[in-house]
Parts: structure tokens; C-alpha cells; sequence
């Protein structure tokens, strides 16, 4: 017996986000792997381990979204008048304020604390030290669109619109790799690498809002409450954040330590061969999103 038309429906809806969830996987990962020789070619193997590293810091910042992405998705998700109702643009500008001070925070720390990483943590010294505290401050300048990015997908996956949401990260994963590789062919180096990184992140952040912001219900400043809806997020997804907290430490903290004890050369090959590793268990990650 062949199920009916409302009956396939959902299935179909479930299939088709499941493959732009996987395809948000997968072009990402092929861009690492494409870009990754690439750019070892342009840098060589210090550069490059130090290039991994600012990646890797960057990366690190994640630990600000405290699973707040999660907690964004799913509020949004519990709405049931969809992208018009008032409450989503309550929750979209809660989330909104909450990265965007963790971003800020986090963003002049490391900028601070760029010259102590490269000499006391990474033990660089002279040429190789002043470049990387440079590499490090403009990559601090990414912080807050990296958080805030979370949010604009966060909101497209709560209405179950991954085609949106997974067409911004592959843009954002595309447009970062061109834009990288045309700095290097064009002889910036590393420090064009990272200006072109920490530029189209900013564009691809704004770029998502600025999606969402277009179907959100016009609220008086007055209604918004905002410390209210802080108070949800937070509370929501505080049980989540530690195990967010943890796995994102422990895959990023690592290469620092390598760095530190091994050098800038085993940080390149660490890199490569544990971000190929990585990308194998978030498969299934990345199919059940769509059931959350």
C-alpha cells in the first residue's frame, strides 16, 4: 500500500534537510582538504603550523555560543506562528546581545593577550613572535562574527530551513578558501590569509542576519524583553554548554600544546591528520540535526 500524499510529506521535508545537512558537512570538509596543501605550498610548514594555530584559537572562541545556538534553534522551533511571530524577534535579538558581549569580551582578551600566547605559550621568539601576536590581533577582530553567525543559522534551523542555513556555511567555507588563496597568489602571505578569513567571516555573519532580519515582526523597543529572554536562553542550554564546552577544548587545545612542545612544524602535520579524523564522526552529527 502506497502512503498518501500527507503521509509522505514529512518524510520527504525530513530527507530533503537531512541531505543539505550532510552537504554542509561535506563541502566544508572537501574545502579543508583542498585548501590545505594549497595553502602549505604558499606558507610553508612553520607558517602554515602557525596559521593552523590562529584557526585553531579562532575555533576556540566557539566555546562563547555555551550551546546558545542549540537553546536559539529550539525556542525558535517551539513558535508555532513561524518567523512572523513577535516572540522570534525577541529571541533573535536576546541571542543577538548575549553573543555579541561574549564576542566583544573574548575579542579584546585575546587581542591583549596575543603576545603572551606567541612568546610564553607557543615559546616563539623575535620575527616569528611579532608575526604571530599580528596574526592573532586581526584574527581577534573574527570573534564576534563567529559567534554571531550562530545565530542566523540557528534561527533558520529552528523552522527547519537548513537549505538556508547550510548554503550560508558552505558560502562562508567557499568564499573564505578563494578569498585565502588569491592572498597568497598574490604574495600577502600569512597576514593576508588572515585579514581575507576574518573578512569574509564578517560578511557571511552580517549576511545571515541581515536573511533573517528581513521575515521578523516589527516589536517596540519597549516589548522586547531582552534580560528576559537572556534569561531563557541562558537557562535552556546551560546543561548542553558543558558538554560543548568540553568537546570543543579538547579539540582545539591540543594543538596548542603540540605547538608548544613539538614545534610549529608537528602543529601543519597534527592538524592535517587530526582534522581528517574529526570530520568522520561528525557524519553522523550532521544527519541528525534535522531531528532536533
Amino acid at each position: 500500500m502506497r502512503p498518501s500524499p500527507s503521509e509522505s510529506a514529512p518524510a520527504r521535508h525530513i530527507a530533503g534537510n537531512t541531505l543539505w545537512s550532510l552537504l554542509g558537512f561535506a563541502v566544508p570538509t572537501a574545502v579543508t582538504l583542498v585548501s590545505a596543501p594549497i595553502y602549505l605550498h604558499y606558507l610553508g610548514d612553520r607558517i602554515f603550523g602557525l596559521w593552523t594555530l590562529c584557526i585553531a584559537i579562532l575555533a576556540f572562541t566557539g566555546i562563547l555560543n555555551l550551546s546558545l545556538g542549540e537553546s536559539t534553534t529550539t525556542l525558535v522551533a517551539a513558535v508555532p506562528e513561524g518567523q512572523a511571530s513577535p516572540d522570534v524577534t525577541r529571541i533573535v535579538v536576546a541571542a543577538l546581545a548575549v553573543f555579541g558581549v561574549l564576542g566583544l569580551v573574548a575579542m579584546g582578551a585575546l587581542a591583549w593577550c596575543s603576545r603572551p600566547i606567541a612568546e610564553s605559550i607557543l615559546g616563539l621568539e623575535g620575527e616569528e613572535a611579532r608575526l604571530a601576536a599580528d596574526a592573532l590581533r586581526v584574527v581577534s577582530l573574527g570573534v564576534v562574527p563567529t559567534v554571531l553567525f550562530t545565530v542566523g543559522a540557528g534561527v533558520f534551523d529552528g523552522f527547519q530551513r537548513f537549505r538556508v542555513s547550510q548554503t550560508w556555511v558552505m558560502g562562508r567555507a567557499t568564499l573564505g578558501f578563494l578569498a585565502g588563496w588569491a592572498a597568497l597568489w598574490s604574495g600577502h602571505g600569512l597576514h593576508g590569509l588572515v585579514v581575507t578569513t576574518v573578512s569574509v567571516t564578517w560578511l557571511t555573519a552580517l549576511g545571515s542576519i541581515a536573511f533573517v532580519a528581513r521575515g521578523l515582526a516589527r516589536v517596540p523597543l519597549s516589548e522586547l524583553a531582552v534580560v528576559a529572554t537572556c534569561r531563557r536562553l541562558l537557562g535552556f542550554g546551560m546543561f548542553s554548554a558543558l558538554t560543548s564546552i568540553g568537546t570543543l577544548a579538547i579539540g582545539q587545545v591540543d594543538k596548542l600544546v603540540v605547538g608548544s612542545v613539538l614545534g610549529l612544524e608537528a602543529v601543519a602535520l597534527y592538524a592535517l591528520a587530526q582534522g581528517l579524523a574529526s570530520k568522520i564522526h561528525q557524519i553522523a552529527i550532521a544527519a541528525g540535526r534535522v531531528l532536533m
